[in-house]
């Protein structure tokens, strides 16, 4: 099954350290072997402390604590007065993190790593691939949102000798962020899933933005192969970024026939071009997106050597990340958690799940709370209240918005007809939601969808709504 990424990372011998980075621990260190830890907060006796520094902190400051914790030695970037423990001196301690977990990941010679990046969907494709993966040989998927130049390298350090493959999400906030994780994880199989308007605010533009996915193909040896998706405008941009490389388009090779899509699932037959060979898939994810996604992790199970009868029972057996479309069931109430993030795209492929609710029944009350999305910069306003408009469109019952930017949002779909609801705070934003589900009858149903940015915090709607429907009367 998936392995479950732990604490318990590579251990290094002082040799191995010294040899790898290029510089002597002084005095000399004399432990046979501790894993790298990054945070006294995690520190465990008999570790090495590798002592970052930032903008808003410096972890140099925690060594004489890492020492008293029994740490047993130290990569540090200057040397540091009044610590006896063995201290090797770098320049870019976070250089040094990178380059120990890149060299660990070659000692690996039995192992297949599938990188993937985009601007949405990436931890949906993370588990599909995992599921996929999982029933073949042990495979290590990227922890959380272990994706940025610390989280990458993080988890190569826990690749063991046992995993055959690991499934690794790699994120940006910058230029070269992905280039520098991309060559730290060397992917065998790499992937852009779709150029979006995530970190907008951060890029300026979504052709920048496809610029900066394309990184994770300068990652790839002279063997690798480059999976693209076939339905965005920036396909030259990705095409010419993986010109050196084998070339793959999702859905080229692996096709989906007989797409039936309901609100929370989804059915159809997976095939490969030019055989005879089908297989069915239940799929236990909401939405048209997800059916992509599905497309997407068959391509690159199926670039990595999988069988079409092993991709179609990994997919069946694949289950929702928390906070990504999950349906609970309460009295009364469905509740659609979608609260891990939102961009503008994800908002609106949510809102067409929620929609399809009224399409399995006319009578139930479609109500969308929707959070604030971030990092849009300059054009925050504008596309809060493109969305707004766009959700206008759907069969919604309702929209209530929460937060600041989304104020546009809803006023933007009232203007166009969709019954909106704006709170600034999310205690009233709680007390009308309860009061006027608690005053609709049984009949109709009525489904809520929740969804927002990080900052937000939309998973307090998402168990207060709980606790509240699932009290006991």
């Amino acid at each position: 099954m998936t392995s479950s990424p732990t604490p318990q990372t590579r251990c290094f011998t002082p040799d191995q350290i010294e040899q790898i980075l290029g510089a002597r621990f002084s005095p000399s260190a004399d432990f046979l072997s501790a894993p790298l830890v990054t945070d006294t907060r995690k520190l465990t006796p008999g570790c090495v402390f590798v002592a970052f520094s930032g903008e808003n902190f410096d972890a140099h400051d925690f060594v004489a604590e890492a020492q008293t914790q029994g740490a047993l030695a130290a990569i540090t970037e200057r040397l540091l007065e009044g610590v006896s423990l063995p201290q090797l001196i770098v320049p870019d301690t976070r250089a040094a993190f990178g380059e120990l977990a890149s060299a660990h990941r070659q000692s690996m010679s039995d192992l297949t790593v599938i990188g993937i990046t985009g601007s949405s969907g990436k931890t949906t494709v993370k588990e599909m691939l995992g599921s996929i993966l999982s029933q073949l040989a042990p495979t290590l998927i990227t922890e959380g949102n272990l994706n940025n130049d610390l989280g990458v390298p993080m988890m190569l350090l826990r690749l063991k000798p046992e995993h055959r493959y690991a499934v690794l999400e790699m994120g940006a906030n910058h230029r070269g962020e992905i280039a520098y994780t991309a060559n730290l994880a060397k992917p065998d199989i790499a992937a852009v899933l779709n150029i979006g308007t995530a970190h907008l605010g951060e890029f300026g533009s979504q052709e920048i933005i496809a610029h900066t996915k394309a990184e994770i193909y300068s990652g790839l040896g002279a063997q690798g192969t480059a999976v693209v998706p076939s339905d965005t405008p920036y396909l030259e941009v990705l095409e010419a970024a993986a010109s050196q490389h084998s070339l793959i388009k999702a859905g080229a090779d692996i096709k989906l026939n007989s797409v039936n899509q309901r609100a929370f699932v989804s059915s159809f037959d997976l095939s490969l071009n030019g055989s005879d060979e089908t297989h069915a898939v239940n799929l236990s994810f909401s939405g048209a997106h997800n059916i992509q996604n599905a497309l997407m992790a068959a391509t690159l199970a199926h670039a990595a050597g999988v069988k079409l009868a092993t991709i179609a029972s990994g997919l069946t057996a694949a289950r929702p990340a928390k906070g990504r479309l999950g349906v609970t069931e309460l009295p009364g109430l469905t509740l659609i958690d979608d609260t891990y993030n939102a961009n503008f795209e994800a908002a609106l492929a949510a809102a067409k799940i929620l929609a399809q609710t009224k399409d399995d029944d006319a009578n139930n009350q479609a109500i969308m709370v929707l959070g604030d999305i971030g990092e849009l910069g300059d054009q925050s306003e504008t596309i809060h209240s493109d969305l707004g408009a766009a959700l206008s469109q759907l069969k919604l019952t309702q929209l209530i918005t929460l937060g600041t930017l989304t104020r546009f949002t809803s006023i933007s779909a009232a203007k166009n007809g969709l019954a909106s609801r704006h709170f600034d705070s999310i205690e009233p934003l709680l007390d009308y939601l309860t009061t006027q589900i608690d005053q609709t009858p049984a009949t109709p149903t009525t489904t809520i969808l929740v969804k927002g940015s990080r900052f937000m915090k939309m998973e307090r709607v998402i168990q207060a709504l709980t606790e509240h429907f699932a009290a006991p009367t």
